[in-house]
Parts: structure tokens; sequence; C-alpha cells
């Protein structure tokens, strides 16, 4: 039988009216492609992308900055996963969802449910409905997914209180798994002014896309646990990461008194 999990955030975080979101999406998709090097777009689909989930007006053109890669003639993944922290709830482990699809107003995208279950076997992955239900670190990134990708299914992976070694088991499976995107959703620096969040956020951007593993703590990025774990992996694994767009809301839509962080990087193999 099917499960729709229905939007929480349409009409708070992007715009719930069909037209205007896609119009949303579709300019700075277009903004973002026209400022990308062609020595990024020339690397193809990336395997991995570090995105911020604010609501779209704020982080909205950063994130565009990534999603503009998955773009013909790059072939398409088979799946996307989503690694988003949880803000609503407290729970121990990473959750998986029940869901058959989850909904936008441009239309449902469906789960990858043999995917679900396969990573439901790992030690710290269950099934836990309630962290997805209010949850937008993993809703925000669906209008651009359904855009670029249409109907490719996605596995949403909300984090709790988890190791990063869990984490990271999580992300070696994912990367052991051929043309499957892995998408980790987080925000930089909170509510600093925006001399000195610029400061963090390049220190943050700078660990991120190090040779070597460099963990950064929940004053540097809200997403860490996630964050971090991904990065144990992918180091392990030989991505390297490109720092595509570093900015905070004092750039786009907010006052520069307390910003919020942003950035956007993608892993390819090295």
């Amino acid at each position: 039988m099917p499960i729709v999990r229905l939007s929480a955030v349409a009409g708070v975080f992007y715009p719930k009216e069909p037209d205007v979101l896609m119009d949303l999406i579709e300019r700075m998709l277009d903004e973002a492609s026209a400022k990308t090097p062609p020595s990024i777009k020339a690397r193809g689909t990336p395997r991995a992308l570090v995105v911020p989930h604010a609501g779209l007006l704020y982080s909205g053109p950063i994130a565009a900055s990534a999603y503009c890669l998955l773009t013909k003639p790059n072939p398409p993944p088979r799946r996307v996963v989503i690694l988003g922290p949880s803000h609503r709830i407290f729970f121990k482990g990473i959750a998986t969802s029940t869901a058959t699809s989850f909904r936008t107003p441009l239309g449902d995208i469906p789960v990858d449910r043999e995917l679900v279950e396969q990573l439901e076997s790992l030690p710290g992955v269950d099934a836990y409905d309630p962290a997805h239900t209010q949850e937008h670190s993993i809703e925000i990134q669906l209008p651009f997914l359904k855009v670029q990708l249409d109907q490719t299914p996605i596995v949403p992976l909300v984090t709790g209180e988890s190791s990063v070694q869990n984490v990271a088991q999580v992300t070696r499976t994912l990367l052991n798994l051929p043309e499957t995107l892995i998408v980790i959703s987080t925000d930089l620096s909170h509510y600093f002014p925006s001399d000195q969040a610029h400061l963090l956020d390049t220190r943050t951007a700078s660990a991120i896309i190090s040779e070597k593993y460099h963990p950064v703590d929940n004053q540097m990025a809200c997403g860490s646990q996630p964050l971090n774990g991904f990065l144990m992996a992918s180091h392990e694994a030989g991505l390297k990461g490109e720092l595509l767009d570093l900015r905070s809301s004092g750039d786009t839509a907010g006052p520069k008194s307390e910003v919020v962080g942003y950035g956007s990087f993608a892993f390819w193999p090295s």
C-alpha cells in the first residue's frame, strides 16, 4: 500500500504554488550554471554534494551551485541518498522512513524501498517516521531534485544522536553502490555578524575540502554528524571535494547583523 510523506514546509521554506516554485528553482539553476566554470562542468556528475537547507530565498542560490551540475549530457544517478540532521525531535541513530514517496508541489518523488531495507540492516539504522514528519533538512532538497532528476528515487535519512563511525559505515555502503548520488544537507555557522561568520565558514570550507579528514563541530555546521561521517568515509574512498559557493543569509535575503552561513561543495573521485 503506498505511503506518501506529505510536504511539511511548502508555503514556509519555499512556495507552495507549483508554477511559482518551478520558476524560482529554474531561475536559481540558470544563474548558478552561468557562474560555474567550464572546468567544473566538464568533471561530470558528482559522486556527492554538500548543500544548505534553509528557506530557498536564503540558501537556494547557494544550493543551486551544486544542483546545476546534475544536467545533461551528464548521466543521471540511479538514486539519490539524502542525509540531514534532525531539527525537531531527539532520537538515537539514523532514521529511515516507511514512505513509498515524498510529496512536493512539483509532484511526488519515489523512495528506493529496496535500498532502504538494505540500510536498515546496518547498526543504528532503523525506520522512525516521526523523525521525518516535520523535518526540513531532507524536504528542502526535493524541489531541486524533482526539477533536475524528475522521478529518480530517493533514500531519505535523518540523523539523530549517532556516532560519526555509524554515519561513516552507512556512507561506505553507499559509496560501494554504483550510480548513487549522496547529498549531505547542512548549514554552516549560525547567528554571527557577517564578517565573523565569513571567517568561520571559510575555515569550515577548508576542512571540508581538505585532503585529510578534519572533523567539524556544531558551531561550524549544524549537520556536523552526517557531514563528519561522510567526510571520514569519502577520504577513505579517495574522493576530492571542490568548493562551489560560500555565502550567508546576509548576502542573499537577510540582515548582516546575524547571519547563517551556507556552502555548496561537490565531490568526485580524485
